[in-house]
């Protein structure tokens, strides 16, 4: 999963946590710097490949064994995400870079596991990855655990809120999250966008309401530079961080989206989110002729 510089072609893998898609590049001898045209370009559903953003796996720093560059749909840079961690080591695994690494997986009949560390511009997070096989070699499931990097819960900010009660919470990226009674009927692109460009570098939103159990949370997310999409990771840890700072649950949460189900234990000293990752497959991209065909 090498990218030629030579003829332009990007090799890329794509892989999903909860519909949360990200086309992967391997990079790490950073042959290539990836242009906002470029990445608008490849996650054009319609027109390219299509995600909700670029990864780049490069030369690692902080001390960590793998880098990763994040970038959003629309062009622009990311400081981290937790999808976009856990489909990060599906990547890494399925190109067999750990043990150049030498990180060695523990393998069992049926089952691996391997844990390593990431260095993004939010810090260095750690990774757990593990999949189950068939007896044929096919991939049953892949999860991912991902510690974040850093988590500060922030201020009161009734004013953004329909409904009068919202929290700013930074995971490594801003976040505001906005309790409200009517995911349903909820305008998420819309009351999200309106919210994102109040801030000067705009913010990821997360409209949250809270199960009667207190052990699970609703959501609706809309991203910066992305637009609503069926989960998010480190959203789903800025939900769960906001409503137990309202009472409003416990320290271990399932946080459903329209995707599916995210695990967030906010229990120890560090905010750890587990859910599954699935790899869709493998392309190979032109470049040059995929800007000149979108004019």
């Amino acid at each position: 999963m090498t990218s030629n510089s030579q003829t332009s072609v990007w090799s890329l893998s794509k892989h999903h946590g909860l519909g949360n898609d990200f086309l992967v590049m391997i990079d790490i001898e950073e042959h290539f710097v990836l242009s906002p045209a470029q990445v608008r370009a490849v996650c054009d559903r319609h027109k390219g490949i299509g995600a909700d953003g670029v990864i780049r796996v490069s030369a690692p720093s902080q001390g960590a064994e793998v880098g990763m560059e994040l970038y959003n749909a629309d062009g622009s840079r990311a400081e981290t995400s937790g999808n976009g961690l856990r489909c990060l080591a599906q990547a890494v695994v399925d190109a067999g870079l750990l043990p150049t690494m030498g990180i060695v997986p523990i393998e069992r009949p049926g089952h691996m596991e391997v844990a390593f560390t990431v260095s993004t511009v939010a810090g260095i997070h750690r990774v757990v990855y593990s999949e189950k096989r068939l007896p044929s070699g096919i991939r049953e499931m892949a999860t991912a655990r991902v510690t974040m990097a850093s988590v500060l819960i922030g201020a009161e900010e009734p004013s953004l809120s329909p409904v009068g009660r919202a929290r700013s919470v930074f995971i490594g990226n801003p976040h505001l999250v906005v309790l409200h009674p009517d995911l349903q009927e909820l305008d998420v692109t819309a009351l999200g966008s309106d919210i994102s460009s109040s801030k000067p570098e705009g913010t990821n939103v997360e409209f949250i309401s809270v199960a009667m159990d207190e052990d699970r949370l609703f959501m609706r997310v809309f991203e910066r530079g992305v637009g609503e999409t069926m989960a998010c990771g480190t959203g789903s840890c800025a939900a769960a961080l906001a409503a137990r700072s309202w009472g409003l649950c416990g320290s271990t949460v399932s946080v459903m989206s329209p995707g599916g189900e995210l695990i967030v234990d906010m229990s120890g000293d560090e905010v750890i989110l587990e859910g599954p990752v699935q790899r869709i497959g493998k392309v190979e991209i032109n470049m040059p002729e995929l800007l000149a065909g979108n004019g």
